[in-house]
């Protein structure tokens, strides 16, 4: 079950259409995944922070529109944390269609960042 600021936040998305229904599916379905896994923690504080900028990152690399550039910050996660670079790149690809453009490196990322944060 994902916490209900998560719920709140993606509903809240997904209302004021910034993100399409099937984004919304495909994330909460992996998000749960993830909780189910014991990936992510979905006590930790940045989870509601970390709901959203999935569900935006996924509607930006839909549109064609991902993100180019890291920042130094990102870039030494993903050094030192090749396996949650994976794992991201894996839920990025999990909220994709498969006709739809791959994530670009500075998005999963992003991601691997808020993955190094929800960690137990």
């Amino acid at each position: 079950m994902l916490p209900e600021e998560v719920q709140e936040r993606l509903d809240l998305l997904l209302q004021s259409g910034q993100i399409q229904s099937d984004t919304d599916h495909r994330i909460r379905k992996n998000l749960v995944r993830l909780i189910e896994e014991k990936t992510i923690d979905p006590r930790k504080e940045s989870m509601g922070p970390f709901s959203s900028h999935l569900a935006i990152a996924v509607e930006r690399i839909r549109k064609g529109e991902a993100l180019t550039n890291g920042n130094d910050q990102v870039d030494e996660v993903v050094r030192e944390r090749p396996d949650l670079y994976r794992k991201a790149d894996e839920l990025l690809g999990g909220c994709l269609e498969v006709s739809e453009p791959a994530a670009t490196p500075a998005e999963t990322g992003f991601i691997t960042l808020y993955l190094a944060l929800l960690q137990d």
